[in-house]
């Protein structure tokens, strides 16, 4: 499902953290350390599931002189061909992102909290400053963990385009096939730890 169908999900959970920090806050002999700990944890949850929603979808382009994968029964010299012009195709998958990732998440989370719990106890501590520093923080957390996905899709190449290079036997000599591609099907895989994921 896209990322809007998330979305209240993700604004219902955030909602959630916040009123146990407020409940765990208002308990006698409230431990700082365990209720950040917990924010972190509810809200690198929240943001996982949030982001693992997102619906892929992608625009595929076959270069001219790609191969084409099928052959043709009545290429008896040559049984391949390439791309006369550029063919085309779409894709549709999911996101998901690996466990240490999203602990990295987490433990990013909670040290941006630590620091604003440690500026705030300096004497004459600027909160602007503090505010803008936790911002910082967390949008690089966020960010930071958003480029780990890994990105899977199942992709659909249009068949019709014309291929060329298809030789058939005729005699002493070959001569070409007319030919168009067929349907093609396959899969896409976005690793950042091996190439590309978002970007």
């Amino acid at each position: 499902m896209p990322l809007s169908a998330g979305l209240p999900i993700l604004k219902n959970e955030i909602e959630s953290a916040y009123i146990k920090v407020k409940n765990s806050g208002s308990q006698n002999n409230a431990s700082h350390t365990s209720i950040i700990k917990q924010l972190s944890n509810d809200l690198g949850t929240a943001i996982h599931k949030y982001m693992e929603t997102a619906l892929v979808t992608t625009q595929i382009t076959v270069d001219p002189g790609a191969m084409n994968a099928a052959g043709s029964p009545a290429a008896t010299a040559v049984p391949t061909a390439s791309y006369v012009t550029p063919g085309n195709g779409t894709g549709t998958g999911t996101i998901s992102f690996k466990s240490p990732d999203i602990q990295s998440l987490i433990s990013s989370l909670e040290k941006a909290f630590l620091k604003v719990e440690k500026s705030s106890e300096k004497n004459k501590a600027n909160p602007d400053l503090i505010i803008a520093t936790l911002a910082t923080d967390l949008k690089v957390a966020i960010d930071t963990f958003a480029l780990t996905a890994l990105v899977e899709t199942e992709t659909t190449i249009n068949p019709g385009q014309i291929v060329t290079g298809y030789m058939a036997i005729a005699g002493p000599a070959t001569v070409p096939v007319p030919a168009t591609s067929l349907l093609g099907t396959g899969k896409g895989k976005g690793d950042p730890a091996i190439s590309e994921g978002l970007s």
